[in-house]
């Protein structure tokens, strides 16, 4: 295994390596505990993800490339997930911030070749950083950043119907609660006040106008109406604490 794992770093480089097969050597080498490169986790998420942001520039428009985005996410997820991130407290890892714009112009559905499959995972990728403090401490950064962020997952929460994936509930009740923390450490109280009233007063009004009256043919189970619930209650508080200071 260590001489098939020989080189990867450089393959990842080479421009002449096709998509799949670079693909397929991250997947073997995060796999492998005999792949020996140096501070390997970061080296391997920073390559996923400096793929996916050159990807979202460039444009998901053919199905051929859409299938290696997704791709891209696929093993993203796998790498979120797996214990040897979540384990990892000797160096710990970080994320690319480009990262957070990513997700924001997704939400925003700028790239409609992306199938509802594909939207999931991009998802419950965007929920395993959030939920990680140390991975979602590199996109919360910056305030502005985070509130565009914010706006556009609310928007396209708002766009759906209510019975759709657990995790995407999961994440807009998380992100609220991150905003929340995010909007107490600001200093200039001002700055959360047009944040607030620029970009995302409207979609957490028609938000919360939503979850109060659900769109006609939407089959709330018990879970999900407990859901809709406690986000309209984050709702209700995000808009006392940035316009009331409460």
């Amino acid at each position: 295994m260590r001489s098939s794992s020989k080189g990867v770093y450089s393959k990842l480089k080479d421009p002449l390596v096709s998509l799949e097969e670079k693909l397929s050597l991250v997947r073997s080498a995060w796999d492998s505990a005999d792949c020996v490169i140096p501070n390997k986790q970061q080296v391997i998420l920073d390559w996923i993800i400096q793929e996916i942001i050159s990807g979202s520039k460039k444009g998901v428009k053919s199905s051929s490339y859409c299938e290696f985005f997704t791709g891209l996410w696929k093993l993203l997820l796998t790498t979120l997930q797996s214990q040897q991130l979540l384990c990892q407290a000797k160096i710990p890892v970080t994320l690319k911030p480009q990262l957070l714009q990513v997700f924001t112009d997704i939400f925003l559905l700028k790239y409609p070749a992306l199938e509802e499959s594909s939207l999931d995972i991009i998802i419950n990728c965007c929920y395993a950083v959030v939920l990680n403090p140390r991975l979602a401490s590199s996109l919360l950064a910056k305030f502005e950043t985070y509130v565009s962020f914010l706006s556009s997952l609310l928007s396209f929460y708002g766009q759906i119907c209510l019975d759709h994936s657990k995790e995407l509930h999961l994440l807009v009740e998380a992100c609220l609660e991150k905003y929340l923390l995010v909007q107490r450490q600001q200093a200039n109280q001002r700055k959360v006040f047009t944040a607030m009233c620029q970009q995302l007063l409207e979609p957490l009004i028609n938000l919360h106008h939503m979850l109060k009256k659900p769109q006609h043919g939407c089959q709330l189970d018990g879970w999900l109406r407990k859901k809709a619930e406690d986000i309209s209650q984050l709702v209700e508080l995000t808009l006392a604490r940035s316009l009331f200071h409460k």
